[in-house]
């Protein structure tokens, strides 16, 4: 199994317990109140865990429901993190390891207004700025500029400190770069298509679809393994042998080139097989569910985690383990 560190889970406890406590009741008070993050917007920061430095391109887009993390490690590699917002989040590389692993959260990306109800501390100095500082759950300390309103640093209870370089108000990535690899979908210790997900959808201007999650993955190659033999039976113009499984299906081949040409399902369903490529390849592009189906909403149908990794909390805790998860990736 990857092993993913300390960072992500931070950042993913973080989206939990912020989350939980978004609309908690709150006395009156003149104290001033964190300017929610813009929809969408783009940041440079540098991290420092505990002297461990990485720079982080943060994509924040609410309104589609995603948010990424393009990291640089110090004189390292590259890591992915794409989070949207049904809680499903992809951690990969683009190298030729090709890790990736699939994680799915009860919540799903920060909220504009995640900090509402955090504790008020005062104005403090930090990096070169006169800041508003407040404090949420003793999970977040959190800095903003006092002139700009802008984000200018936050610190994790761990003493995970992150400093904002820039602040792009309405910066987009564009559609094509959410998209997580297709080795992000293959067999292993990854969720992918093989462990049962599916994405059923439209390309239409309705955008519709669902993503379901079965106990099962993909047939394998030797699925008909067993099955009872009928005979030798003429089936759309060929001779073919024929076999039942389990009385579900029917399944028909050809006797002389092997090849499949017919298959009957218990309820009368048939398919006839016009074609049989051997070693046809569909692009890897092709593969790609469209990013709708990653956005929030009754689309996002999981029966079942892709990869358990928290308890029931909120958006702080949950922004907190990714965080954690991603320094050991």
């Amino acid at each position: 199994m990857a092993c993913f560190g300390s960072a992500t889970k931070v950042i993913s406890f973080l989206a939990i317990i912020l989350s939980s406590l978004t609309n908690s009741t709150i006395s009156e008070s003149t104290d001033p109140t964190p300017t929610p993050w813009p929809p969408q917007f783009h940041s440079i920061m540098i991290y420092n865990t505990s002297g461990t430095l990485q720079i982080n391109s943060l994509w924040y887009d609410y309104p589609k429901g995603r948010n990424f993390n393009i990291i640089q490690r110090q004189l390292g590699d590259h890591v992915y993190d794409l989070e949207w917002n049904n809680g499903t989040s992809f951690i990969y590389t683009l190298d030729a390891n090709k890790k990736c692993q699939t994680l799915k959260f009860d919540v799903g990306i920060l909220t504009p207004d995640f900090l509402h109800g955090a504790h008020y501390l005062g104005q403090r100095k930090m990096d070169g700025f006169l800041c508003n500082v407040w404090e949420k759950v003793d999970f977040i300390w959190y800095y903003e500029d006092v002139v700009t309103k802008r984000p200018v640093h936050w610190t994790f209870y761990n003493g995970m400190e992150g400093h904002l370089m820039t602040f792009e108000v309405g910066a987009v990535l564009e559609d094509e770069k959410w998209q997580a690899p297709v080795y992000c979908f293959e067999s292993g210790e990854q969720a992918e298509w093989n462990n049962g997900t599916k994405f059923v959808y439209t390309l239409d201007a309705n955008k519709k679809c669902q993503t379901v999650k079965v106990g099962f993955g993909i047939l394998t190659p030797d699925w008909l393994d067993g099955a009872n033999y009928l005979g030798q039976r003429r089936m759309d113009g060929f001779l073919c042998n024929v076999w039942e499984k389990v009385d579900f299906i029917w399944y028909y081949e050809d006797v002389v080139t092997k090849r499949p040409v017919h298959w009957a399902f218990y309820t009368g369903m048939e398919g006839h097989l016009m074609t049989f490529e051997v070693g046809a390849v569909l692009e890897d592009a092709k593969w790609q569910a469209p990013v709708y189906c990653f956005e929030s909403g009754e689309q996002a149908d999981d029966s079942s985690q892709l990869n358990s990794v928290v308890d029931n909390s909120g958006p702080a805790e949950d922004l907190f383990k990714r965080k954690m998860l991603i320094q050991e990736f």
